[in-house]
């Protein structure tokens, strides 16, 4: 640089020239870009399964990042009332999922996290009379917010198996790759080992019933997710067969902090 370039430099007395600002322009273009750049990844993968709708960017503010402080409770949260009925498939013999026969989703859920909150009630608005809803009913941006951290599961029987249909950003960074296409069982064999997981998803598909858990996560690779919460509906073209679950997961620190 010319020694009378460098005497020209702006500094503390002399203002920043127009040409300058000019330059300083795609630096600040590019930090915003950044910033957006997980909320389009996430707009992408939704639309691909469910629509083709970009998702509104006036709902970005909505993130697992709040001031919720968790209480530790019991793994399953068991209670006898039940949640405004929704027609399901003929009962199963007693016992047959284990822990989770009998559950029903209880109506206090002020312990739960906004986002599986807003997935439950979005879930239950969607419900046609005595029906399940289907995936068919899913409008991305109505729970935009959910997206980095939500799951589906396509359901198959005979023999019944579960297979990842998508998987947004924040679980793919959790579960250390992504997943879509692969089956449940060979992604989590620990997860399927266990009684309760294996009964859960059995439970759901069978019964038609949303299932909600806070405890010990069985398939996360990240060392700091001492603690999970994930609220899992089932969904049915049909309105009555469970084909695919839809589910969103949030960690917690050793603090009980989301993170």
């Amino acid at each position: 640089m010319h020694i009378d370039q460098r005497r020209n430099r702006p500094g503390p007395d002399r203002p920043v020239k127009p040409r300058q600002e000019r330059r300083a322009i795609p630096v600040l273009v590019g930090k915003i870009a950044h910033l957006d750049l997980e909320a389009r990844r996430n707009r992408n993968l939704v639309c691909h399964f469910l629509s083709s709708s970009p998702l509104p960017k006036s709902e970005s503010e909505l993130m697992v990042d709040q001031d919720f402080r968790v209480k530790i409770r019991p793994m399953l949260q068991l209670v006898v009332d039940r949640p405004p009925a929704i027609a399901h498939p003929a009962p199963q013999p007693a016992d047959e999922f284990g822990v989770w026969t009998g559950y029903d989703i209880p109506l206090d859920r002020t312990d739960w996290h906004p986002l599986a909150c807003r997935l439950y009630d979005y879930w239950q608005s969607l419900a046609p009379p005595g029906r399940l809803p289907g995936r068919q009913d899913l409008v991305p941006e109505d729970i935009a917010p959910l997206w980095s951290r939500a799951w589906m599961l396509d359901v198959f029987r005979d023999p019944l198996r579960y297979r990842y249909r998508l998987c947004g950003t924040e679980m793919v960074r959790s579960l250390g790759g992504e997943v879509t296409g692969q089956w449940l069982d060979e992604v989590h064999p620990a997860l399927i080992a266990n009684p309760q997981s294996r009964a859960r998803f059995h439970f759901m598909a069978e019964t038609g019933c949303a299932t909600w858990r806070r405890g010990l996560p069985l398939w996360t690779h990240d060392p700091k997710h001492l603690m999970i919460e994930t609220l899992i509906v089932p969904l049915a073209e049909d309105g009555r067969t469970v084909d695919k679950m839809l589910a969103v997961s949030v960690m917690f620190d050793s603090a009980g902090r989301p993170i």
